[in-house]
């Protein structure tokens, strides 16, 4: 077999060998880098990217599309470090570069969904990813980020099926499960919320949306005490959170801790002041304890904030404990109306009561 590499002897060894020599030296030289560079380049690019260092990420990427701006895998990268800096327009068009020259490329498709997620764009995140899907990529992504948009469209049953999927794939998938579990309450199957969210807890014992998410499970199937243990806990974790001493509040109240609901309550009221649901289950709480002044107090402040027929009622109910009939007629019929329906017969009631100088029991 001959040997085509250069020797000596092929080479001029007369007048201006030495310069020549250079000349093919440097050629050479810039061929090895041309060559070995983008692999070089995409190593430390890769190498930044996973540090988190995406900026600089980006700089070696650049380069590359220079070199060879037909490498479609450069431009996925790019996209994945562009949108972990929250820059979704340059990433799309990154995604939309790689698929142009490979569209068979599936994780860009999987990329456009996710960024599409990020930008609530849930129609297109839907579409990116089930292309993904039809093109048979093995990236378990591709169902969690669809999953994902379905759940924000309220497509439980859909999201469910997704996210399935996911957690067969990768059954330490924390987030697939917390979704899952969430998509099952929105179906008001409580008991495979708890089971998913329970499995979220197993994984992540520190998890505090966890506890409280399956705290609301627990509260909206009916069992209080449970709902108060895992809101304890989330508190415990964090006691600055502001949404769970509501939730705590009301579970209190419903089982008749009326004094424990009364001190969450007004927690709630310090980080939520602009919220109406949170005064009237203040005001529930006092005239539960017959603190009906506080109790009115409360119920016209939620007022204030939004006006709700339930809250109109609910006062007129408190006056009639308090002896004022006509406060008592003037905001049930303020009450009904904003809703005279059939779910409002007790306010109709009251209101007949009221007129003839019966309390509300």
């Amino acid at each position: 077999m001959e040997d085509y590499q250069i020797q000596d002897e092929d080479l001029p060894q007369k007048n201006g060998s030495k310069p020549i020599k250079i000349i093919l030296n440097i050629v050479l030289l810039g061929w090895l880098i041309f060559s070995l560079a983008p692999r070089v380049l995409v190593s430390r690019a890769k190498a930044h990217y996973e540090k988190g260092e995406y900026n600089t990420a980006i700089v070696y990427l650049n380069i590359l599309t220079w070199i060879n701006p037909r490498n479609s895998k450069v431009y996925y990268i790019r996209g994945l470090a562009y949108g972990k800096l929250n820059n979704y327009d340059f990433a799309l068009t990154d995604f939309s570069k790689a698929i142009d020259i490979d569209p068979g490329y599936a994780s860009t498709y999987v990329g456009k969904c996710y960024i599409y997620n990020k930008q609530n764009n849930f129609d297109a995140a839907i579409t990116g990813c089930t292309k993904a899907i039809e093109l048979g990529t093995s990236e378990i992504e591709a169902y969690s980020n669809r999953g994902l948009a379905y759940f924000y469209q309220e497509k439980y049953d859909l999201a469910v099926s997704d996210f399935t999927k996911a957690v067969e794939a990768n059954p330490s998938d924390v987030l697939s499960y917390q979704y899952r579990g969430m998509s099952y309450s929105g179906l008001g199957k409580y008991e495979q919320a708890i089971a998913d969210l329970t499995r979220v807890i197993e994984i992540d014992p520190a998890n505090i949306l966890a506890y409280n998410l399956r705290g609301d499970a627990y509260r909206l199937d009916g069992k209080y005490e449970r709902a108060v243990s895992d809101f304890s806990k989330s508190i415990e974790l964090d006691p600055s959170g502001t949404k769970v001493y509501f939730y705590r509040g009301i579970s209190y109240a419903v089982l008749g801790k009326n004094d424990l609901a009364l001190v969450d309550l007004k927690k709630a009221v310090e980080s939520n002041p602009d919220k109406a649901e949170v005064y009237v289950w203040l005001g529930n709480v006092y005239a539960n304890l017959q603190q009906f002044p506080q109790a009115v107090t409360a119920y016209k402040q939620s007022i204030t904030i939004f006006k709700d027929a339930y809250a109109y009622c609910v006062l007129g109910v408190t006056y009639t404990k308090m002896g004022d009939f006509l406060s008592a007629i003037t905001s049930f019929d303020e009450g009904l109306k904003l809703n005279s329906k059939d779910e409002m017969i007790w306010c109709k009631t009251a209101l007949e009561n009221a007129k003839q100088g019966v309390p509300t029991p």
